[in-house]
């Protein structure tokens, strides 16, 4: 059984949504996360993450700050508003006073870019399983 069925109970799949507007950084963390098993939609901006997650709440977010238009902060405030809201969010950033943010916003996890991918992978996948 593939990590992504174990951290649904089964026959649904884990869901993570990637929101990073460098479509380069965004295409490799969904490209190591799918690899695990672990199924990934990728937006560009905190607009189209807050209109993704009313449509269907992910499992785990992992959030840019530095975004266009809504940022990174803004969408987990806006987020956090939406009843029923319960994703993890795991903010990887490498702007200045990101910690602070991240503290914030009560992400569960930071990591500064350049991030090592291998540790953003186990860890999405720990915060999957607990879920």
């Amino acid at each position: 059984m593939r990590l992504a069925d174990e951290a649904m109970g089964g026959g649904s799949h884990a869901r993570v949504l990637v929101v990073e507007d460098d479509a380069s950084t965004r295409d490799t963390v969904m490209s190591a996360l799918g690899d695990v098993g672990i199924s990934c939609l990728g937006v560009p901006d905190g607009t189209a993450a807050l209109a993704e997650c009313q449509r269907r709440d992910p499992d785990l977010i992992v959030l840019d700050l530095a975004l266009p238009g809504l940022d990174g902060a803004r969408f987990a405030d806006a987020y956090r508003r939406i009843p029923g809201s319960r994703a993890h969010i795991i903010v990887m950033s490498g702007t200045e006073r990101a910690t602070e943010t991240a503290a914030r916003i009560h992400a569960d996890a930071f990591f500064s870019k350049p991030f090592k991918l291998d540790a953003l992978v186990s860890l999405t996948e720990r915060l999957l399983r607990a879920a």
